[in-house]
């Protein structure tokens, strides 16, 4: 029984059984067709268009320098039966029937022996070829159920990606909305500032043209030739001391101010003598003056223009000078001998 009547015998339809069969396909490469759907066979006659150099290859191969490489082998091969066994499967399904259990490796099956196999392989039984049936069609439906399945993953990742990029798209044109809006105040607002200068410009343009005007119209007033008057100098040669003497009495006395402090002290014993030790003191600001002052003179001790002195016992506590007592300029008036 060929291929494809074994195939059509399995259940498959005939044209699917006869593309499965074709290019001298054996039993597991038919069914291997139409497990992938024929995924994977694409490129057979191009393999089949190089057999002549295959046969070259093969003819080098048999050469004595290519004799030591060990070559793949093609199937296997029943000791006992002389069966030739194209893959585990068969030889699997060979051991259980037949209980052989002697295999070696065959790289092509001994087309040049004439003796008869001892064993053929016997048909499938239709139990055999249903079970087979039905589990190419489980793996035909599981493989597209996964290829459904990544198909579908496929066109959800895609409206993904879709997605993200219209989201992107419109992030984009709404920055660039924002921008152009920002720009447009930005403008505005310039816009508004030049205006208000220019304005700004206009009006003061016109204040100086009634300005201009208003000084034609009204005369010049005489120009007025200012005349700098000096600052009087003030002559600090002499000052004027009013002294509180001891009974309360105010007497008045001019003296230079290059004069020390000595010259007051003497001044007061001799024309009004107060009978006893005394010290002299400024009330504003308050200052007793000591021995060590008696040699300063009156500009040192800023007793100029005019001053206030009281004269006070020694050794009795100096108290403050009533408040009628301030300080007053100097008169032309004659001073009291």
């Amino acid at each position: 029984m060929s291929v494809t009547e074994t195939l059509i015998a399995m259940g498959f339809p005939e044209a699917a059984a006869k593309a499965a069969a074709g290019n001298n396909r054996n039993l597991d490469q038919a069914l291997n067709y139409i497990e992938n759907d024929g995924v994977g066979f694409e490129n057979e006659g191009e393999s089949s268009s190089g057999a002549s150099s295959s046969s070259t290859s093969a003819a080098e191969a048999a050469s004595p320098e290519n004799r030591a490489i060990p070559a793949v082998a093609a199937g296997f091969k029943c000791e006992d039966c002389g069966a030739f066994l194209s893959n585990d499967d068969e030889m699997v399904r060979h051991a259980g029937q037949t209980k052989h259990g002697n295999f070696s490796q065959c790289d092509q099956p001994d087309i040049d022996d004439s003796r008869e196999p001892l064993f053929q392989l016997p048909p499938m039984t239709e139990e055999e070829k249903v079970a087979k049936a039905k589990e190419i069609c489980d793996k035909i439906q599981k493989a597209r159920d996964l290829k459904d399945k990544k198909k579908t993953e496929e066109e959800k990742q895609e409206l993904m990606e879709r997605r993200e990029e219209k989201t992107a798209m419109l992030s984009l044109r709404e920055e660039a909305r924002e921008r152009e809006i920002k720009e447009a105040a930005a403008q505005l607002r310039r816009q508004k500032v030049e205006d208000e200068a220019a304005r700004e410009k206009i009006r003061e343009q016109i204040r100086l043209d009634r300005e201009e005007r208003k000084a034609k119209l009204t005369p010049m007033p005489p120009k007025v030739a200012k005349v700098e008057v000096a600052a009087p100098v003030r002559d600090h040669s002499s000052t004027t001391l009013q002294i509180r003497l001891l009974d309360g009495k105010m007497v008045r006395q001019e003296f230079k101010t290059i004069e020390p402090l000595v010259m007051v002290r003497a001044w007061i014993e001799t024309n009004q003598p107060v009978g006893s030790s005394f010290s002299l003191m400024t009330p504003f600001p308050r200052r007793e003056f000591s021995d060590d002052d008696m040699g300063t003179s009156l500009l040192e001790l800023k007793l100029v223009p005019t001053a206030n002195i009281v004269v006070i016992n020694r050794g009795v506590p100096a108290v403050a000078a009533p408040e009628e007592a301030v300080p007053t300029e100097p008169t032309n008036e004659p001073a009291a001998q």
